[in-house]
């Protein structure tokens, strides 16, 4: 039975009806389009279903400066596993200043390069200015006395730092030279010139568990010469192998990487510590080996001849305790 009595008009609630319907429809318009909704094709820059504009998708969601701060306070508190963890899975280091490689790929590697590396060089990174925009931050560092650059007689480096972030985490972080910068261009024109300045020579200690090996025992051993090992103690931190090296000098201007291997001279293993490379012949590496433990196993110290040449050795010798002085 119909609601309708006789007599109504059959027209009016109809038209009260779709009234009411059209104030709704323009209603919700108007909250769509104030709110930056409506339709678009793919790159017009209409608005997705997460409110965000195709160009202004964010691939960051943490501030890349804030983070980049982060991996600063990480590294110079030798928290190798603290600043691996801020890098994606897939990330990438590029520091031209280590080699080889210059470029780390994955997290798993950036971890090794920086326990093994970077750390045991004891760096201390301090940013200059630094700037973001989007999912990147820029600017300038500065790098303090590395031993490899110290040897030298660098106090320390200006670099040029480039961050991308994806996501929360760091993709890619790359550090140039500052040229711009006179000790900077000065240490970037050393490694390039035929005219290498000589580090300081080897340093003698009468310290009790000091060590001189002689690196002569490789095949041909074309450039030998001496390293002294001598075990020390950060304060409040752990115990550490300083590690210098004087050999004959090698190519003007070429960087040889020196590692700590497994194994001996005649059969040498896999590296079980990398160190600062050699320029002039000479160099220092504060390593997080405890020389106790290179002592009680089978290690060698090997020089090869340059990063593309790593299967040639041309200085090398046996961590043995029969050598030890003082």
């Amino acid at each position: 039975m119909s609601n309708f009595q006789k007599g109504d008009p059959p027209t009016k609630l109809p038209g009260v009806f779709y009234l009411l319907v059209g104030i709704s429809l323009l209603a919700l318009a108007a909250f769509a389009t104030a709110c930056g909704g409506g339709g678009g094709t793919a790159g017009s820059g209409q608005t997705s279903g997460n409110g965000w504009t195709d160009e202004d998708t964010p691939t960051a969601t943490v501030d890349p400066k804030a983070l980049v701060e982060q991996l600063w306070d990480a590294i110079n508190q030798g928290d190798a596993e603290a600043a691996a963890q801020l890098f994606a899975e897939d990330g990438v280091f590029e520091d031209y200043n280590h080699g080889p490689p210059d470029a780390f790929a994955g997290r798993d590697v950036i971890l090794a390069f920086l326990k093994d590396r970077a750390l045991n060089l004891n760096l201390h990174v301090t940013s200059i200015d630094l700037e973001t925009s989007g999912a990147t931050a820029t600017g300038r560092i500065e790098r303090s006395t590395p031993a490899s650059i110290s040897a030298t007689g660098f106090e320390r480096l200006i670099e040029l730092v480039t961050v991308e972030v994806r996501g929360s985490e760091i993709s890619s972080l790359r550090l140039q030279p500052d040229l711009t910068d006179a000790e900077t261009a000065e240490w970037n024109a050393l490694l390039e010139s035929d005219d290498v300045a000589e580090p300081p020579s080897l340093p003698r200690s009468t310290s009790p568990g000091a060590l001189i090996l002689s690196l002569d025992n490789a095949d041909g051993a074309e450039q030998p010469g001496e390293a002294l090992l001598r075990a020390f103690s950060l304060a409040d931190g752990p115990s550490r192998t300083e590690i210098f090296i004087d050999i004959r000098p090698g190519p003007v201007g070429v960087l040889q990487p020196v590692h700590v291997h497994r194994g001996s001279c005649e059969d040498l293993g896999d590296i079980a510590y990398q160190m600062g490379s050699l320029i002039g012949g000479r160099s220092s590496t504060t390593s997080s080996a405890i020389l106790k433990d290179l002592l009680a196993g089978d290690f060698a110290i090997a020089v090869h001849e340059s990063k593309d040449a790593l299967d040639t050795v041309v200085a090398c010798g046996d961590i043995v305790a029969d050598e030890e002085a003082g």
